[in-house]
């Protein structure tokens, strides 16, 4: 019995230790509630004042910076002038005024606000003490400003900076000289000389195939704008592209060579078309190499193996050869891509000057041919001059050729009435004096006649396929004659 209390009277201890520890566990929270409440209360207005102070002191900073750039709106700084031992304001203002007439400035007395040495004088030191010119108007300053190249040597001209200017100016020439050092980490330039120009050859990494569009086109973008402005040299553009050109798809894509392989991917359409547009050939197309060893990318696990390097330019012709290095020892899943520079100048083709020969018929087809009767009579006669002859067979041969070329011409363009039309009334427009409202109707006509144009030549391109297609059952003929037709 005194056992089974025992057991009964520790169970109900247990209890009422439990909601001892609870009933103190909520009344400490609810008391750290109440008094953190009661801090914030007190605390929110403190806080609130000392938001108000800090946007006060800020906009009270931004007007002190204010008066000090208009303080120091016309102030120039001259350092290197020699001082004398006993200058006095008068030496100090004739130095200065003799200072811009070497550079072309008249500083006039009335233009003068301020001038005076800053900093004490340090007679043992040596050291010059700058000048501070505070000039009354703006103008004057810049006028300095323009011609302070013209100063001596170990003399020049500065703005006068507040000290946080000064900082913020010397903090962005510290950011510039390290961009500038990763940059020529980064990239290196090439000093060979190819043809008669000088190369600009630049390296990319080009983003993955699971990237957004918009970051490839902003990509190819920034390439285009490097492109343009160093079209007048050989471009050389290498690096990862993350691209599978493949083969060629068709005639269109003549930036490409004959011997890429394998199939096209997202990234790769975007290269090609990124090569048309600024007319750039692949090198890695241009060479017969085995396929199985043209690979210059290997997936992590050894199972895929892509092209995706390349070397790029706008100068083919300069390059006769291109291999995959494979036994070099470098811890990389890429292998290099190399090319080979002729060594001599690659000469011009000389195929336009025979194609602008004019190929005179021989003398037996002179004289059976019909335009030639009447001037065959007049060379065979006895009665007219050598000379006189020869006139004549000139003027005949000349006319002959006009009206060849004349036909060639027809046939070339063929363009239809609409645009003939166009033409026309362009062209009276341009024979009435210029004026702002025919300069924009003759602007309007070109692009309307440039559209038509282009009609045109789509219309015979498609009837060019259709005949021989129907007459030859391929296109080989067809694509010829576009290309003959292209190169006259």
């Amino acid at each position: 019995m005194s056992t089974q209390l025992s057991s009964e009277m520790s169970l109900l201890l247990e209890k009422m230790k439990e909601q001892l520890n609870l009933q103190t566990f909520t009344i400490t929270e609810n008391i750290t509630t109440t008094v953190l409440k009661k801090v914030d209360e007190k605390i929110k207005p403190i806080i609130e004042e000392n938001e108000k102070l800090k946007s006060e002191i800020e906009k009270l900073n931004r007007k002190i910076e204010i008066l000090e750039k208009n303080e120091k709106g016309n102030n120039l700084m001259i350092h290197g002038l020699p001082e004398q031992k006993n200058e006095t304001q008068e030496d100090l203002k004739t130095l200065v005024t003799i200072t811009m007439k070497e550079i072309d400035v008249v500083l006039k007395d009335e233009e003068i606000n301020r001038i005076q040495r800053l900093g004490k004088r340090d007679t043992d030191a040596g050291k010059i003490r700058p000048i501070l010119l505070a000039t009354t108007t703006l103008q004057k300053k810049i006028q300095i400003l323009k011609n302070k190249k013209n100063m001596k040597s170990n003399t020049y001209i500065t703005q006068d900076l507040s000290k946080e200017a000064l900082l913020k100016k010397k903090e962005k020439r510290n950011i510039d000289r390290k961009e500038n050092e990763k940059r020529k980490r980064s990239e290196t330039s090439s000093i060979l000389k190819l043809g008669n120009g000088m190369p600009f050859s630049t390296y990319a990494y080009a983003p993955t195939e699971n990237s957004d569009l918009s970051v490839l086109e902003a990509f190819y973008y920034e390439i285009s704008l490097a492109i343009k402005n160093n079209t007048d040299k050989h471009i050389i553009l290498m690096g990862d592209f993350n691209a599978q050109i493949g083969a060629r798809q068709n005639n269109s894509e003549y930036v490409l060579g004959k011997f890429g392989h394998g199939k096209r991917s997202r990234n790769g359409q975007k290269l090609v078309e990124f090569l048309i547009e600024h007319n750039l050939s692949a090198l890695n197309t241009n060479f017969n190499k085995n396929k199985y060893n043209k690979w210059t990318w290997i997936s992590p696990d050894g199972s895929y193996k892509n092209e995706s390097d390349y070397i790029i330019t706008n100068y083919p012709r300069a390059f006769t050869e291109t291999t995959v290095i494979s036994n070099l020892n470098f811890n990389t899943n890429h292998r290099m891509v190399r090319c080979s520079l002729t060594k001599f100048q690659t000469k011009i083709s000389r195929n336009h000057i025979k194609n602008n020969m004019i190929k005179l018929p021989s003398q037996p087809c002179l004289m059976k041919c019909n335009p030639f009767k009447e001037t065959n009579e007049h060379i065979t006669s006895d009665e007219i001059e050598t000379t006189l002859k020869y006139d004549i067979l000139e003027n005949e041969l000349q006319s002959l050729y006009i009206s060849k070329n004349n036909a060639h011409k027809r046939n070339k363009y063929q363009l239809s009435e609409h645009t003939l039309q166009l033409i026309g009334e362009r062209k009276e427009l341009i024979a009435i004096q210029a004026k702002k409202e025919n300069i924009k109707l003759v602007a309007d006509l070109s692009k309307r006649i440039r559209e038509s144009i282009r009609k045109d030549r789509k219309v015979k391109r498609l009837k060019t396929f259709e005949h021989y297609i129907q007459k030859k059952g391929g296109v080989k003929k067809a694509l010829k004659e576009l290309r003959e037709v292209g190169k006259e």
